[in-house]
């Protein structure tokens, strides 16, 4: 079992780092392909999405994480039941949405809305299904459910692009819409001719109960991610939205390494929580914390020149977006260290409770500042939101555990990040002082790294770290 959970964590990995990487690869071809006006529909577009696919079928797939478990005998039924209750969600919120897109002004066309209706009913239903995947460890058929589609889009987005001379984002949306939606049709087909239960009030009641209050806590916080873009586009202007969605995706990226790590640093912090072992966690939480930090901050000094290589001069305003986003996530993966403790200890409702306080907070910053500053004011104001998510999170856990996360392991991470923050906004232009500096911390971190492999070696050997 320990050999398959490695294999599975090296498959997740490779998973995700290629998802990544065809992201980051494919920016300097929809730079070119693309207007800022049309590059910002499109980001704008999928913030719509992570939102929409939490609610269109009322998170049920959350509820397969527990489900396919709990009702290992009869995990067709209760899939294709779940299903059924969610199709019949997605439905009815498509029809008040198409409706509303005719009555109000959504920022998209009825055409955009049902398309984006048609992609987060796609990704909610994919998502069930990765989910199963994970819980029955079958490693192979979720990194290629995660990863074959994604490639599929960028190839057809490519090549559709070219087809649409005056809504180049069409070319854009389209594809996903087409690929993820046929490939939920399969999973239906499949579900519903296996498990052959469209309507269970055990399971739909199961479902209900686990994902419901899920919602709140997952909507806040793509809320809390997503809703610069919006508020940018409906505030502002098509073309500064495609600006900032572009340094919010070089932003995000120290996000996704971290997010690669996590399928091994929490079934770790598991065991370790299982085994009360406090003071071995909060070891390892200070060497993740500041490894995090320099990752961040290496991101950081670099990103101008691998900005200007990467797209065309319509976007280099981006440059002065990306390390405040940087450093907001940063403090997003501090709140997840927190957030990680929290659910072992079955504290889901401050979870909700403190991303739905500050993703209030944000929409509150974001209308008072991005009328009057555009982007740059949404980079500080999600900076602001996230720190103070990771001081709700982290008092929390405070207050739960008082032996874990001591104060003074954040304060050299922190500091690293901001400093180096503010000398990129600085000395944007003197790319050879920001390149040495990258250079030398690295070369701290290494002397720092040696230092503590040889001091903790014998103690990581017998714990199994």
């Amino acid at each position: 079992m320990r050999g398959k959970s490695i294999r599975a964590s090296v498959f997740y990995f490779i998973g995700n780092i290629f998802d990544k990487a065809i992201a980051f690869i494919t920016v300097p071809i929809f730079t070119r392909l693309l207007s800022t006006a049309d590059y910002g529909i499109t980001s704008t577009y999928l913030s719509w999405v992570s939102v929409l696919s939490v609610v269109i079928t009322l998170s049920l797939g959350e509820s397969a994480r527990n489900g396919v478990v709990e009702y290992s005998n009869d995990k067709d039924s209760f899939m294709s039941s779940i299903i059924s209750l969610g199709t019949i969600s997605a439905l009815v919120i498509t029809g008040i949405l198409y409706i509303g897109s005719y009555l109000f002004d959504f920022g998209f066309t009825p055409t955009v809305v049902l398309l984006c209706c048609a992609h987060s009913y796609a990704v909610s239903i994919i998502t069930a299904v990765q989910w199963q995947y994970v819980m029955e460890v079958k490693y192979v058929s979720r990194t290629l459910l995660q990863s074959i589609p994604n490639l599929l889009i960028v190839i057809i987005s490519i090549i559709l692009i070219r087809h649409f001379p005056n809504e180049k984002y069409l070319g854009r949306i389209i594809p996903n819409v087409f690929i993820l939606f046929i490939i939920t049709l399969a999973y239906l087909l499949f579900y519903f001719y296996r498990g052959k239960c469209f309507v269970s009030m055990k399971y739909w009641k199961y479902a209900l109960n686990f994902s419901l209050p899920v919602i709140f806590h997952t909507i806040s916080s793509v809320i809390l991610a997503q809703a610069d873009r919006t508020m940018i586009l409906s505030l502002r202007s098509s073309s500064e939205a495609g600006i900032y969605g572009l340094a919010y995706q070089f932003g995000s990226l120290p996000q996704g390494i971290v997010t690669t790590c996590e399928n091994i640093w929490v079934p770790w912090l598991t065991k370790m929580m299982h085994e009360k072992k406090y003071q071995l966690i909060n070891q390892m939480v200070e060497h993740y914390i500041l490894l995090v930090a320099v990752l961040c901050a290496e991101i950081m000094l670099i990103s101008p020149e691998i900005l200007k290589i990467m797209t065309v001069e319509d976007y280099y305003d981006a440059i002065f977006l990306i390390s405040p986003i940087i450093a907001a996530t940063f403090f997003l993966f501090l709140a997840t260290i927190s957030v990680d403790v929290e659910y072992f200890e079955k504290n889901t409702r401050s979870v909700a409770a403190n991303s739905a306080i500050v993703a209030l907070i944000n929409i509150v910053l974001n209308f008072l500042f991005i009328p009057k500053y555009g982007a740059i004011a949404a980079t500080f104001t999600t900076l602001s939101s996230y720190f103070m998510l990771f001081l709700l999170h982290y008092f929390t856990v405070k207050s739960i555990r008082k032996e874990l996360l001591k104060p003074n392991m954040y304060f050299v991470p922190v500091m690293i990040v901001m400093i180096v923050m503010v000398i990129t906004e600085l000395l944007a232009a003197q790319w050879w002082f920001r390149w040495g500096m990258g250079v030398a911390l690295l070369i701290v971190l290494g002397v720092y790294g040696y230092k503590q492999y040889t001091k903790y070696h014998a103690n990581c050997q017998k714990t199994g770290i």
